[in-house]
């Protein structure tokens, strides 16, 4: 990870009051790819995580659509954002709380998880961490159960720029590095390219 998870918390902590008003095109259209291919395949009994939730943007997308949204962030002023958007949209079947991929659990009791979702967020760690973050996730879901992940993906490097990405703070996969670990993890994969360097990576557990 190229930041501490405290010194990238206070980053989005700093950010989360214009997040919503400054994010970047690729990062809104991204989550709603993520936000559709989600929904394409739930019937509304499902329990999702939805992880580096930020404010909010995938987990209310998806409330409608499935029972219930645990949203998860390292972030308490993005969690804050995203509480204060559920409140004005009278959205209460999502439950905001501390967690990340090193630690999904955080202070939420999750359930079982049908469908994971997240968008943006897998780019602040590193490749390992990445394919931890990955395994930990197919272990939380059941059978089936379904990862779609929307991020900062390098495509290819003829495409590769520091205006899609700040290396500081940012360490994008390529999308044949995901695929390969999703695989690992036990998924068949489905990719989506949004932009030069954003994209979805779908994954689904077999059936039992």
């Amino acid at each position: 990870m190229k930041r501490s998870l405290d010194a990238t918390a206070d980053r989005f902590d700093d950010q989360s009051e214009t997040y919503d008003e400054t994010r970047p095109e690729r990062t809104v259209e991204t989550a709603r790819r993520v936000t559709d291919r989600a929904l394409a395949d739930t019937d509304g009994s499902e329990t999702a995580l939805d992880i580096g939730a930020g404010t909010g943007a995938v987990a209310l997308g998806i409330a409608a659509g499935v029972d219930h949204v645990c949203a998860l962030d390292i972030s308490d002023g993005m969690l804050d954002r995203a509480r204060t958007k559920a409140d004005e949209r009278g959205v209460d079947s999502v439950t905001f709380g501390y967690g990340s991929f090193r630690d999904p659990g955080g202070t939420v009791d999750l359930p079982a998880v049908d469908l994971v979702v997240s968008n943006f967020a897998m780019h602040h760690l590193d490749d390992g961490e990445k394919a931890d973050a990955i395994e930990t996730v197919a272990g939380l879901l059941t059978d089936g159960g379904r990862f779609v992940l929307g991020d900062v993906i390098v495509f290819d490097e003829a495409t590769r720029s520091v205006e899609y990405y700040s290396p500081a703070v940012d360490d994008p996969a390529t999308v044949e590095y995901l695929v390969r670990t999703f695989e690992a993890a036990g998924f068949a994969v489905t990719t989506e390219r949004v932009g030069p360097m954003a994209g979805v990576v779908e994954g689904r557990l077999p059936e039992p």
